[in-house]
């Protein structure tokens, strides 16, 4: 009964479209196929023509309705994700990506048909705006604990595209002059965190299709980057030990520099106290990782590492 009244109201509301969208997203959650299936052919072309839009919030729920309505018709609307992808504005991309995230798993018809252009969805690793793959590193992240089967297979190929994602790139970094001082903003930075959250998800969820040897290369860049990164990295250590400790026998020294660099910087006392507790929370995520590279059977050949422990 309110769906057509809702549908018609999107397109001559403007103003309150974010609310009418979000209305149609507590919908298809909600209504059965059956109910939903004859206005199939009026809701995915309106919310296909709202990933365009400029706001976040409008994004994300036209995300969550396009993954939700996968349910309905599995492969005409995967399809048309599909075709999605390859739209020029980077604003449709990055949300026909996040709605590949709500898809997966809504049922095994649309987890089939996704797996069928996955593919699709892991080369926009390679896209040129950031934000889209932000948003894939995210769709990458939610299949690995949620459907680990759907990139099981395929990401192996992408695999140089993805650890090119925990680099920093100096492109990303920009000056806003804020009058009295200037501020550098990095555009990079979430998706790098991204990238290392995959790396984790990664070490739990498929770690026989990892290449360990060109595994651990991001965590030698990514121990000098931001002090979220870090402590993603010390996570990764301290998973990668219980794991494979061997591999990290070669690459020892390399991780053991930016960990002693830590260990060494003294806690800001003219900061505020919440600050403080950040340094000092940094402090022992890197303390537990010298913990847990002490424990690698034939480790205490290693010069530096000896070093460093009789330091702690």
């Amino acid at each position: 009964f309110f769906l057509p009244h809702i549908l018609k109201d999107v397109s001559e509301n403007p103003k309150r479209q974010y609310l009418l969208l979000y209305s149609i997203r507590e919908i298809i959650s909600e209504a059965a196929v059956e109910i939903l299936e004859p206005h199939l052919e009026k809701l995915s072309p309106l919310l296909f023509s709202h990933t365009k839009s400029k706001d976040d919030g409008t994004r994300n729920v036209v995300a969550e309705c396009l993954g939700k309505l996968a349910a309905i018709s599995p492969a005409k609307i995967i399809a048309e994700l599909v075709n999605g992808l390859k739209d020029e504005q980077v604003e449709t991309r990055s949300c026909v990506v996040s709605a590949f995230k709500i898809g997966i798993g809504v049922n095994a018809q649309v987890d089939g048909e996704m797996k069928k252009v996955i593919n699709s969805v892991l080369e926009m690793l390679r896209d040129k705006n950031v934000g889209v793959r932000k948003a894939t590193l995210r769709t990458i992240n939610f299949a690995l604990y949620n459907a680990p089967d759907l990139v099981k297979d395929d990401l192996p190929k992408y695999f140089d595209a993805f650890y090119d994602q925990t680099r920093i790139k100096k492109e990303l970094i920009r000056e806003v002059d804020l009058g009295p001082f200037k501020h550098r903003v990095d555009d990079g930075l979430d998706t790098r965190k991204a990238a290392f959250e995959v790396m984790y998800s990664l070490l739990e969820k498929l770690y026989n299709v990892l290449n360990i040897d060109q595994f651990v290369k991001p965590l030698q860049h990514g121990l000098d980057d931001d002090n979220d990164i870090k402590v993603q990295c010390y996570l990764i250590i301290v998973r990668l030990v219980g794991i494979s400790a061997n591999h990290l026998l070669s690459v020892l020294d390399d991780l053991i520099s930016p960990i002693r660099k830590e260990l060494k910087k003294k806690i800001d006392k003219s900061s505020i106290a919440q600050a403080q507790e950040r340094q000092m929370e940094l402090k022992r995520s890197a303390l537990r990782a010298v913990a847990s590279l002490a424990t690698i059977p034939n480790a205490e050949g290693n010069i530096k590492l000896q070093d460093l422990i009789d330091n702690v």
